[in-house]
């Protein structure tokens, strides 16, 4: 097995089985969270063009405020 690992340069754990299952629970549960607005992340051409729509308006609102 540890050939395998070093042969594709992955990593290879070698510490206690408990430990390893609490950094798994661990990872999951921070990169687990529905983020709060799912547009704000992300490179699909929906979340872009949200971002810049809202960009857009918050510029017309400021525009309309300094008027």
């Amino acid at each position: 097995m540890k050939l395998l690992v070093e042969k594709y340069g992955l990593q290879y754990n070698t510490g206690r089985f408990s430990k390893q299952m609490f950094s798994v629970v661990r990872q999951l549960a921070k990169h687990g969270k529905k983020p709060s607005d799912p547009y704000k992340i992300g490179n699909s051409p929906e979340s872009k063009a949200l971002r810049r729509a809202k960009r857009e308006e918050a510029a017309r609102r400021l525009e309309e405020v300094n008027a």
